[in-house]
Parts: structure tokens; C-alpha cells; sequence
């Protein structure tokens, strides 16, 4: 593992701890009135669903510029009914926003599409702003829970919280078949369009829920286990497509 995925994994690993009030937006906005930047729905490979808030460090609010240094406030996970999946990529410390709607405090002035990078190593985590584009609205969303100008080839999502008896924590478009000791089918309320990424994250540090195992467009199982053993497990899930 190289030093900056170690850094930035150790990062996210501290941010899970940080359930703050954050607010509930239904999209990710810049604000040229605060300087405040409210990511809804950015999705960590291998992790989960994350909505944060950032404020920009200092210089000019105004406007949205490649070299914009932001200072990560709170993160909390995400259960937001229409995400729009921003993704954080841990080989390359880049955070890729395909739409953010800047803001003048009354209404929405323009789209922007938005790529970041994570400085390695600082405390708290700052970004440096690398790339800034005029965002691809045509490219609209379809299938479970998904929202217009999700973009970045991911069209689709569904991600959610089940509890180890088989009942949803949380989350929408799915529901969950739980007939043996530690192995759990997520059935999507609205198939995708086409076999979807799914990672499984179990709650409890010493259990492990498997890789999604035969997924189709319609759901997938996982088992989770305990020292070896078949186990039932709180866990959540996130699918993509």
C-alpha cells in the first residue's frame, strides 16, 4: 500500500467517527456568500456514502477557481434519498464532483463539475481545487434512487444500513430476505439497468460480510461471519452502476 492510499485511508477511518449535524442537502452546492461547500453523496470505493461540508480557506468567495484551498469541517455517512455521487478515490487522492450548483445565496447561478485533491497528511483534511469545467447536465439518471447529472458513468445507486435480524436501518429502494444464520439477500425495489458494483461493510470490527456473491440486476446475497463462523451481523451496503 503506498504512503498517501495509508493516509488517506487513515483519514477516512477518523471521519467515520465524525456524525455531526450536518446539513441534508439534496444536492452538492458552493456558496459565494459563506465560502461553504456541502458535498452530498460522495462515495469512498471500498467504504461507503459520505456527505461533508468543507469552508474555503481564505481568498476570494466570489467565485470557484483551480488552486481554491478547502478545510474539511464534518462528514457524516450519507442516506440521502436522491444522491449524486461524487467519488473519492484513494489510489489518487481525487474527490470528482460531476455537478455542483454554485450559489449566490438566492439562486443558482451556474453547474460546475469539480475535481479536488487531498493534501496528504493534513490535519484537518484540505483539498486543493485541480480541475474546474462547466458541468454535463445532459447526462441524466435513471433506475434506483438515482437523480439528474449523476454523471461519471454511475447512473444508478442504492445504499443502506440493515440491522443483524434482518430488518432496514436505513435507506430506500430495497428490502432485505434474511432465512438463515448470517446470510442476508438485498432485493432492489427497482432493478438496475444493468449488473451493479456493490461493496458490503459489516459494523462490528470483528465480523466480516463477504463480497456480494452471484449480483444480478435485481439484487445480491452476502454472509457474514464471526472467528470463522457464520454470524448474523448489522452491515451496510452500497451499489453502483
Amino acid at each position: 500500500m503506498s504512503r498517501k492510499r495509508f493516509l488517506v485511508e487513515a483519514g477516512l477511518l477518523c471521519l467515520a467517527l465524525i456524525l455531526g449535524a450536518a446539513d441534508c442537502l439534496a444536492q452538492t452546492s458552493y456558496s459565494t456568500v459563506s465560502g461553504n461547500l456541502h458535498v452530498a453523496g460522495v462515495y469512498v470505493p471500498g467504504y461507503t456514502v459520505y456527505d461533508a461540508k468543507l469552508s474555503k480557506s481564505g481568498g476570494d468567495f466570489s467565485e470557484l477557481v483551480e488552486g481554491d484551498m478547502f478545510i474539511l469541517q464534518h462528514s457524516e455517512q450519507s442516506f440521502a434519498r436522491t444522491p449524486v455521487p461524487s467519488i473519492f478515490s484513494l489510489d489518487t487522492a481525487v474527490v470528482r464532483m460531476p455537478v455542483v450548483a454554485v450559489t449566490d445565496g438566492s439562486k443558482v447561478t451556474q453547474y460546475l463539475e469539480v475535481e479536488m485533491m487531498y493534501q496528504a497528511g493534513s490535519a484537518p483534511m484540505r483539498f486543493t481545487v485541480t480541475r474546474v469545467l462547466p458541468a454535463d447536465l445532459g447526462r441524466g439518471a435513471t433506475g434506483p434512487t438515482a437523480s439528474t447529472g449523476v454523471g461519471i458513468g454511475i447512473s444508478s445507486a442504492v445504499h443502506g444500513s440493515v440491522n443483524w435480524t434482518g430488518a432496514m436501518l436505513r435507506g430506500i429502494g430495497f428490502t432485505i430476505s434474511h432465512g438463515s444464520t448470517g446470510v442476508y439477500t438485498i432485493h432492489f425495489a427497482t432493478p438496475f439497468p444493468g449488473i451493479p458494483d456493490c461493496t458490503v461493510t459489516a459494523l462490528d470490527n470483528w465480523v466480516v460480510c463477504s463480497s456480494p456473491y452471484d449480483p444480478t440486476t435485481s439484487g445480491f446475497s452476502t454472509t457474514c461471519t464471526w472467528d470463522g463462523d457464520v454470524s448474523n451481523a448489522d452491515f451496510t451496503f452500497t451499489c453502483l452502476y
